[in-house]
């Protein structure tokens, strides 16, 4: 963990000041998510989740009933998610658009929808969809959107909850480029 510097500005200020800047700094320091490139989800998350698109809807999604999903109104939209219970886990799909609209942004926003959905399990696993986007930026937009998202500045709230998540296992790809761009897009 890094080193601690005080600006001497703050040697001034009342005590209470000092103690919840200080509390901040904690907290924000304290908000590790590691994102590890593996070849497919680990068993040992509790969360599930799959990226498609719009496209791959319509296509049929391996293991999941097209009923379900039609049934529930899940199209692979934006913004998109739909849940449901596993053994030992959930499993869910996150909507990110039609194929040809997917870019870094609508990763990013995957992430981040993510990120808020599932914040409150402590080790989570996602597949990405196959894309004409380049591996390592979709990766790092991916990790981006995650982290951004669970963020929470917990200094002035009573009754804070800070996400759980600590641990995303992000199948696919497991070398060294592509744990550099998890790598970059977390930092």
């Amino acid at each position: 963990m890094p080193a601690c510097s005080v600006d001497r500005d703050i040697l001034a200020l009342p005590e209470s000041i000092v103690s919840v800047h200080l509390k901040a700094v904690a907290t924000v320091l304290n908000m590790t998510i590691t994102f590890t490139a593996s070849r497919s989800i680990p068993k040992a998350v509790k969360a599930a989740v799959t990226i498609v698109t719009s496209d791959a809807v319509r296509a049929g999604i391996d293991g999941v009933d097209p009923k379900q999903l039609e049934a529930a109104g899940f199209e692979g939209k934006v913004g998109q998610t739909h849940t449901w219970p596993s053994t030992g886990r959930v499993s869910a799909l996150v909507g990110i658009g039609a194929a040809k609209d997917v870019d870094g942004n609508a990763v990013r926003a995957a992430g981040a929808s993510i990120g808020r959905s599932f914040g409150r399990h402590a080790r989570i696993g996602i597949s990405l969809p196959v894309s004409e986007l380049n591996d390592s930026a979709t990766r790092q937009a991916l990790a981006e959107g995650v982290t951004l998202s669970t963020y929470t500045y917990t200094a002035y709230k009573s009754d804070a909850k800070p996400t759980k998540l600590a641990r995303v296992d992000i199948a696919g790809a497991s070398g060294a480029r592509a744990q550099t761009a998890l790598d970059r897009g977390a930092a």
